[in-house]
């Protein structure tokens, strides 16, 4: 086998982290806004990241993908101690759509049931981080024109 050097980062490699679990949706629509909010809102630069098709939908007992993302939630809880766990869900989420195609013309219904799966989020991250702090967040679209639409984040409770 053959190695070609082909870059060096610009910054320095750096032990260090934030202690932070972020799990959000893998729309490439919402990811820069997503790392702006954290670094520039939280003042988050280094954490562990869970990005799939609707995020924090993930550790629902109705995702297919219960049973495979727990353990790996366990085992990075394990080697990096979270102190927060963070989930993002977003307005337009085509995971939603899909998998449940009845709520697809009703913005609303689809809305409610984000937020339920964040709810249920927050309730299993507790169990695998008892003495983290667990946020969740929503992304909508502002209320400005198409041509200057902004992202907001609400915090879901």
């Amino acid at each position: 086998m053959n190695e070609k050097f082909v870059y060096a980062g610009s910054d320095e490699f750096d032990n260090n982290h934030d202690h932070t679990l972020v799990m959000t949706c893998s729309d490439p629509r919402f990811f820069a806004h997503t790392l702006d909010f954290l670094n520039n809102h939280l003042n988050l630069h280094k954490f562990d990241s869970l990005i799939m098709p609707g995020g924090p939908a993930a550790v629902c007992l109705s995702s297919s993908c219960f049973f495979v993302i727990r353990p790996q939630i366990k085992l990075l809880h394990g080697l990096h101690n979270f102190k927060t766990i963070i989930g993002f869900a977003h307005e337009d989420c085509g995971y939603y759509g899909l998998k449940y195609p009845q709520l697809k013309s009703n913005q609303k219904a689809t809305r409610e049931k984000q937020t339920t799966d964040l709810v249920e989020f927050l309730g299993e991250m507790k169990k695998y981080a008892p003495d983290a702090r667990v946020e969740c967040y929503y992304m909508r679209l502002g209320e400005a024109n198409k041509v200057n639409q902004r992202v907001e984040f609400v915090l879901i409770e």
